[in-house]
């Protein structure tokens, strides 16, 4: 405040001194009279005429000098040389500008750029310190607040300043005051919501109007898919409950939310009754991971013949734990697509660095086989560090538009990527169409030969689908993509590509296990 009014200061010394020197500069120049001006443009034209040897114009020039020209003498300039006038005049037009600050402007302008700051230092005061900074700060906010300079700034601050200090009433007072002059926001509207629920204990009509304002503008905001979900949970409409609470965790950018959600996911779980169709899924992750890891579990069901996944669950902000998951129709992707009229599903449980469902960026991904929903049944899939283990982990899908027997076979094979043994077959595992998608891990005892360890080297692994029933290439098979991968890592492969006869020139034999 006080450097506002310094600066106000000087700005008006500044543009008195710079009206004193105008005016002064103003009394000391020449005053022309109507009959000095007309005589001196008379002499220019008749200067103009003489050079040009043109009469006529000067004998024009006469007669519109008599028709201009009066009888007006020269007089005295009338100047107002008094010093007093002047530095008066000067000190009006500051006083009036500093006025029209006081009344327009806003004093309290430098203060709120401060409130942020002291807000942030809140946490490291002892407690009078504390209450006595949230004391001066609620002053200075009601004070501009309830002004004509109030806005949305000084209502954020204000109202946030009264939940700190668990005003509830003061609260509400405030954001209905910023509702009548339409400055309320997402963060004044959410403090609002929470008052009125402490306040009645339940989520009233007013707080469901202002949460349907903050919901138009970021759907599934966590906060009010919390109280929405307490709300269901406490009607004992469970499936409702889970709902809003796990769209709550896959829109949340805060683990102690994520973490809260996931509580009282696993407590509505624990309602449902035993004869609910779902699949609850153990998700058991024992990996190394850094503290500021941000990865994603996903864990979904899907069906046979669809591309889409019938239901989803995401965790954010992966941490060594075990997760319990409900997969049912209350996290379907799609109303036409639900978990309860499939006959035939796998869970697939995937790590990813991006919350992306269709992302194939997967770090690690491990699967069950095929199960039944309607027999409620129940998985439990791990993540280890697989890079102590000497294995390498392989997923298999078939392609589409891909057709085959159930009871087809299907060669997973893994070649050295050693120069000296690349070009012999080092691991082939036979599995059946029917178990696909799958996956499987390739360990020394998969080898054909007798291995101590996998080559450091890594594998060049690839899936092949025989129609002889042999391991040898013939037309109309299907291959997967090649992929290098070394021990430790995993390696998705999609049967996709149907040999054709020229490519038999460059088949090898492969001996059939």
């Amino acid at each position: 405040m006080i450097l506002s009014l310094v600066t106000i200061a000087l700005f008006g010394i500044a543009v008195g001194a710079w009206l004193y020197l105008d005016t002064r500069y103003q009394t000391r120049s020449q005053r022309w009279t109507r009959r000095a001006a007309n005589l001196a443009i008379f002499d220019e034209r008749v200067s103009e005429s003489d050079q040009q040897d043109a009469k006529l114009r000067a004998i024009e020039a006469e007669h519109l000098l008599l028709n201009e020209v009066t009888d007006d003498e020269v007089g005295e300039d009338q100047r107002n040389t008094s010093f007093l006038f002047q530095v008066g005049g000067s000190v009006l037009v500051c006083v009036c500008g500093f006025l029209g600050y006081v009344i327009l402007g806003d004093l309290d302008a430098p203060e709120l750029e401060h409130v942020a700051q002291r807000i942030e230092e809140l946490p490291n005061m002892e407690v009078e310190q504390r209450e006595k900074v949230i004391a001066t700060l609620i002053r200075q906010l009601e004070r501009r607040n309830n002004s004509a300079r109030g806005d949305v700034a000084s209502s954020d601050y204000l109202i946030f300043m009264h939940s700190l200090n668990r005003d509830l009433e003061s609260v509400i007072r405030t954001h209905e005051l910023a509702e009548q002059r339409s400055t309320t926001s997402i963060m004044s509207d959410l403090e609002r919501i929470q008052a009125e629920v402490l306040s009645n204990g339940e989520l009233t009509k007013v707080a469901q109007r202002v949460a349907e304002r903050v919901l138009a503008e970021v759907p599934d905001q966590p906060s009010i898919m919390q109280l929405y979900g307490v709300a269901a949970f406490r009607t004992q409409n469970y499936q409702q409950a889970r709902n809003f609470f796990e769209r709550g965790i896959r829109n949340t950018t805060d683990p102690s939310r994520a973490r809260l959600l996931e509580e009282l996911v696993n407590r509505t779980n624990e309602q449902l009754s035993e004869d609910h169709v779902g699949i609850r899924v153990d998700v058991n992750v024992q990996l190394s991971l850094a503290p500021d890891t941000n990865l994603w579990l996903t864990v979904f069901a899907e069906s046979d013949g669809e591309s889409l996944p019938l239901a989803v669950v995401q965790r954010p902000f992966v941490r060594p734990a075990e997760y319990k998951i409900t997969l049912d129709d209350a996290v379907a992707m799609l109303p036409q697509y639900l978990l309860s009229d499939a006959d035939q599903i796998r869970v697939v449980a995937r790590l990813t660095p991006t919350q992306d469902i269709s992302s194939t960026d997967a770090i690690q991904e491990v699967s069950s086989g095929w199960l039944d929903p309607k027999t409620n049944p129940k998985v439990a899939l791990h993540f280890t560090d697989m890079t102590t283990e000497d294995s390498i982990t392989v997923s298999v899908n078939l392609g589409e538009n891909i057709i085959a027997d159930d009871e087809a076979t299907i060669f997973i094979i893994g070649r050295s990527l050693a120069n000296e043994t690349r070009d012999q077959p080092l691991i082939i595992k036979r599995v059946l169409k029917r178990d696909l998608p799958l996956d499987l891990r390739l360990t020394v005892e998969d080898a054909m030969l007798k291995l101590d360890h996998l080559p450091a080297a890594g594998l060049e692994v690839y899936a092949r689908l025989s129609r002889t029933g042999n391991s040898t290439r013939a037309i109309n098979d299907v291959e997967s993509n090649l992929v290098p991968v070394k021990v430790g890592q995993s390696a998705r492969l999609t049967l996709d590509r149907v040999i054709q006869e020229g490519e038999l020139l460059k088949s090898e034999v492969e001996k059939d296990p």
